[in-house]
């Protein structure tokens, strides 16, 4: 189901907010198959860059998919129309020229802004 809140507000708040988050870049590796006969050496993955807007919130509660743990950690926020991809659990992303490994990633309710965990 499509939120209510998503289209017109999330564009809104793109526009709104775009000058106060900062340059960013979202990096993803992928692995492709090097050889079938070989499963257990996969190749070098190829890295692929998306630019997006992005900030550091550093206190944020997350609640796993279950529902069951809640725990507070540091979060980058993305804001969605910034970026052409959906943030997973493994990418990079590079503000001010630091690096920080994405974990659990959650939209907003607006989805307009990606809420991702910061792993150390």
């Amino acid at each position: 189901m499509i939120s209510p809140l998503s289209g017109s507000l999330a564009d809104q708040l793109y526009k709104g907010l775009k000058g106060l988050f900062l340059d960013a870049t979202l990096t993803r590796d992928t692995f492709t198959a090097s050889s079938p006969d070989v499963a257990f050496d996969p190749s070098d993955p190829t890295q692929t860059e998306y630019e997006c807007k992005a900030v550091n919130d550093k206190n944020r509660t997350f609640t796993t998919p279950d529902g069951l743990v809640t725990r507070r950690s540091a979060s980058i926020l993305i804001l969605a129309n910034s970026l052409s991809v959906t943030p997973a659990d493994g990418d990079r992303v590079t503000i001010r020229s630091v690096t920080y490994r994405l974990g659990l990633v959650e939209i907003d309710p607006a989805q307009a802004c990606w809420i991702c965990e910061v792993r150390a």
